[in-house]
């Protein structure tokens, strides 16, 4: 198996994560290609999705009933 150069070896785990970090920066601002005439039929239907999350999470906030949920940090 090949070995990273030296300078990888020896760099701060700081410093390779803030790459990494600055790589898929890079790759998310690059222009995304052209969205197909057509939907993709095996696509999921993604508003479907969110209010099934949704439900979920209410579901789950109706289980731990209110002693239990989270304090709320709005207003």
């Amino acid at each position: 198996m090949p070995q990273p150069p030296d300078s990888m070896q020896a760099a701060d785990p700081a410093d390779r994560l803030e790459a990494a970090l600055n790589r898929i920066a890079y790759a998310l601002d690059r222009p995304q290609p052209a969205i197909p005439a057509e939907p993709d039929p095996h696509a999921p239907d993604l508003q479907a999705l969110g209010a099934n999350i949704d439900a979920l999470c209410a579901r789950i906030r109706d289980m731990l009933g209110p002693d239990d949920a989270p304090a709320s940090t709005e207003g």
